[in-house]
C-alpha cells in the first residue's frame, strides 16, 4: 500500500505512461499500415459496437449514447465507415427519422484482421517474460479489471 500522497503521485505518472506506452503500440498493432489505415480508433470503437450487438436494431443514436460522440461528429464517423463500405445504413420504414446502422461483411474482415494483428503484437510483447512474471502481470490485470468494473457500476 502506497504510504503518502507524493508516492501516489509518482505511481499514478509512472502508470500513465506505461498506459499510453500500450496504447501507443496497440494502436500502431491496429491501425497499422497493412490494415486499414484509413480508419481511427473512434470508427474501430463503433465498428466493434456494432459487431457486438449485430443481434439488436442499432440506432444512429445508441452509437451516440455508448461512444460519448455528438451527433454531427458520430455522423461524421459513419459517413466514413459507410464510404469505405464498412456499415450499411437504412432508416426505419415505420419512422423516417430513425437511422439504422449495422456492420457489413467487410467490417468484419476487418475487425478480425484487426483482432489477429493486435493479438499478434500481444504476444510479441509478452513473450520473453518468465511464467512467475506473467503469474504477477495477470493477477495485477485480475485486480485492476476487478477495480475498473466496480468504478463502471458507480457511473
Amino acid at each position: 500500500m502506497i504510504q503518502n500522497i507524493s508516492d501516489l503521485e509518482k505511481e499514478i505518472g509512472e502508470i500513465e505512461n506505461v498506459f499510453l506506452l500500450l496504447a501507443d503500440y496497440t494502436r500502431d498493432f491496429i491501425l497499422g499500415d497493412s490494415v486499414h489505415s484509413e480508419i481511427s480508433c473512434m470508427q474501430y470503437i463503433i465498428l466493434s459496437y456494432l459487431d457486438n450487438n449485430s443481434n439488436t436494431s442499432i440506432t444512429v443514436n445508441d452509437i451516440v449514447k455508448n461512444s460519448g460522440l455528438s451527433y454531427p461528429a458520430c455522423t461524421q464517423q459513419l459517413d466514413e465507415l459507410s464510404r469505405l463500405g464498412l456499415i450499411n445504413r437504412g432508416r426505419s420504414d415505420k419512422d423516417r427519422r430513425l437511422v439504422f446502422v449495422s456492420i457489413t461483411p467487410a467490417g468484419r474482415d476487418l475487425l478480425s484482421e484487426i483482432l489477429t494483428r493486435r493479438r499478434n503484437g500481444l504476444k510479441q510483447l509478452f513473450t520473453d517474460f518468465k511464467p512467475s512474471e506473467m503469474k504477477q502481470i495477470m493477477e495485477s490485470f485480475s485486480m485492476l479489471k476487478h477495480k475498473l468494473l466496480t468504478l463502471k457500476e458507480k457511473i
